[in-house]
């Protein structure tokens, strides 16, 4: 039954440049459970009676935790921290955690790589994301200075009274490691329900009152990317302090209202909302920011049979987005500026833009008359113009650059043939493309005189076996509702070989290949594997394992049982091919808050598809630790698509087809 409501949510921009802002909107109905990316937290609730300070220094059934980390004596004092594993998965700005990390200086973390404290941040806070829920975060100690003992103490319970189910984690007596803020006696806990919400609680505190009304503090919350939180007091004494007080603090937005944003990278802003009988649904909207390099000049035909009238250039949009490029405008060497008019472009599609309408054998996407100049040397660059100043007086930001190519006789090309950008240069963020070994000469017909491959995905000149697509617009074909589990890898460090092997002979490298082994480690061979491999290395020249692979995301993996991660394979026949597909469901990076899910397909042509689904709790781009591409048995040739660089979008898909 439908029991809450996500009406709407909507963008006055839905695309932007850098710097630029738009409004989100939003309307729910029938639950105050709500969640909007990045939208502002309603504010904490101070509650008495029933959910007053629980001193568990007094309860028999706690636990005292002993920060082991730093291991040095002095610092574990001041800045060390212990992990927790939780009794349930706690639920925290859409993720479900069941470890935390307890920290000397007042806060939690979500994180379990965090192992060190930092100092005092206002929230949200991006330079200081590890800090997740902090009670009092400050300068604190376990034993002051000329102390011969402990003083402070940290202490756990999990209390589950049939009505309410939660975990109490309380700083008891600590101090400041300043001793001009000293003497102080500091005690405070959070409440962690199993419903999401928590508690910040404070116990009979005592000493100046600068030391215990917040005045060396910050207290509050923030998402684990830091861009979304509720700073509840910056290093500022709290109205009427804070001995003896508790605040209930439930992380949801309002019913509906409005925000500015101005996102640094493309975004998708939803609403979600969870209603009675644990009914939820979303509604979502994209906005696109546009950056250098999200689109590239792919192609040129600088000397065409025909003459003048016969000169073009293509461009591609690189992106996952469509992007509204009306507006755009292109320079050239030797030309003058020329503005294109309405041009809209798919994600990986094409524009060509010709002089005139005469060329012959397709219809180009902008006529730009003789404006832009294309010739035997030359230069091409496309901007983006910001609207005009709004005031007068106001200066205007310079264009945004998206594209620039300069090229000589020294470029791969001859009269009549085009030249094109090797697709396996066909990287996002790349601006310019001035190399001339970076481009091949064009191969196809298409006008029955020239050369060329004018709004198509051209050859390639750099690999002998595939032409590769890094923003391909073939699917991730989801199999977590239909495929079968591997019971080899249903725990870290697995391997297993797939039953019935590739189940056909795959034409790989020039040979061909049948057998197939996958790791949890994110990719598959084609002989036995010895271990799962977690650490990657670079493909091409040799090394373990040897017997040929498709590297979808090699790197130390994991499966957290609280993220139901799996992994699964399936064969299915699709037209007059084959494909067997293997998928990474929720695997989260050893020792990182984030999980992916990607998959690899292999289709009996020889092609090879390495899609990605999603990225939680992954701030940017994926592939910053890993290595992705495929590679020949032995080593003896190789594709790759990035190693250790932070290249990979949710959603992109890339494609190896075989020559």
């Amino acid at each position: 039954m439908r029991t809450a409501f996500a009406n709407s949510i909507t963008a006055t921009e839905t695309q932007l440049l850098p710097g630029q802002e738009t409004t989100i909107g939003w309307s729910t109905a029938g639950t105050d459970q709500v969640t909007v990316t990045d939208g502002p937290l309603a504010p904490p609730v101070e509650v008495t009676e029933s959910r007053q300070f629980i001193d568990l220094e007094m309860r028999p059934t706690a636990t005292e935790l002993t920060p082991l980390v730093p291991t040095s004596p002095t610092s574990s004092e001041r800045t060390g921290s212990v992990p927790l594993q939780l009794p349930f998965d706690f639920p925290y700005f859409g993720e479900l955690h069941g470890e935390l990390r307890v920290i000397v200086s007042g806060y939690l973390s979500f994180d379990p790589n965090h192992v060190t404290g930092t100092t005092a941040a206002d929230f949200p806070s991006p330079t200081k994301k590890e800090a997740h829920i902090a009670p009092f975060m400050s300068q604190l100690t376990l034993k002051p200075s000329g102390a011969t003992d402990r003083i402070g103490k940290i202490f756990w319970e999990h209390i589950d009274t049939g009505v309410e189910d939660f975990v109490v984690i309380q700083w008891s007596h600590m101090q400041y490691s300043s001793s001009s803020r000293n003497p102080s006696d500091l005690n405070f806990q959070v409440v962690l329900s199993r419903d999401g919400s928590f508690d910040i609680r404070y116990g009979p505190n005592t000493g100046a009152a600068a030391s215990t009304d917040g005045t060396y503090a910050s207290i509050g919350y923030q998402d684990p990317t830091g861009t979304q939180g509720y700073s509840f007091s910056a290093r500022t004494a709290f109205p009427g302090g804070l001995v003896s007080r508790s605040f209930h603090f439930a992380p949801h937005s309002p019913a509906s209202g409005s925000m500015t944003v101005a996102p640094d990278e493309s975004k998708t802003y939803s609403v979600c909302v969870t209603g009675a009988g644990g009914y939820s649904e979303c509604k979502s909207t994209r906005v696109v920011v546009l950056q250098p390099g999200d689109v590239s000049i792919t192609e040129v035909m600088p000397d065409p049979v025909g003459g003048d009238d016969a000169r073009w250039f293509e461009i591609r949009n690189l992106t996952a987005d469509t992007l509204d490029l009306g507006g755009l405008v292109v320079e050239s060497a030797g030309g003058v500026p020329f503005t294109a008019g309405a041009l809209t472009l798919p994600p990986g599609g094409y524009a060509t833009f010709a002089e005139t309408s005469a060329v012959q054998g397709f219809t180009p996407s902008v006529i730009t008359g003789p404006d832009v100049a294309v010739g035997s040397a030359g230069a091409l660059t496309l901007k983006m113009p910001y609207p005009a100043p709004a005031g007068p007086g106001d200066p205007a930001p310079a264009p945004l650059t998206l594209a620039e190519l300069a090229w000589n006789a020294t470029f791969p090309y001859q009269p009549g043939q085009s030249m094109y950008l090797d697709p396996s240069f066909h990287y996002r963020g790349t601006t310019a493309n001035n190399d001339a070994t970076r481009w091949c000469p064009g191969d196809a017909g298409y006008d029955g005189s020239n050369l060329g491959s004018p709004g198509a995905h051209g050859g390639s000149c750099k690999s002998q076996h595939y032409v590769v697509d890094w923003h391909s617009t073939l699917p991730f074909i989801d199999i977590e509702p239909t495929g079968l589990l591997l019971n080899q890898i249903a725990a870290n460090d697995g391997v297993g070989q797939m039953p019935g092997g590739l189940g056909f002979t795959m034409p790989f490298f020039g040979g061909a290949v049948s057998d197939l082994w996958a790791s949890a480690s994110g990719f598959v061979s084609f002989g036995p594997l010895a271990s799962d491999f977690p650490t990657a290395r670079s493909l091409g020249g040799g090394g373990d394992p040897a017997d040929g692979l498709v590297a979808a995301q090699w790197e130390n993996f994991e499966m957290p049982a609280r993220l139901n991660a799996k992994f699964l394979f399936e064969r299915r026949t699709v037209g007059a091919k084959q494909v067997t597909i293997l998928q990474w469901t929720r695997f989260q990076r050893r020792l990182k808050p984030d999980n992916a899910t990607f998959q690899v397909q292999l289709w009996s042509d020889g092609d090879i598809v390495i899609a990605n689904r999603e990225f939680v709790a992954l701030a940017g781009k994926g592939g910053a630790s890993a290595t992705i591409g495929i590679e020949a048995p032995l080593g003896t040739d190789a594709i790759t698509y990035l190693r250790n660089q932070a290249l990979l979008d949710p959603g992109q898909v890339l494609h190896f087809r075989k020559k």
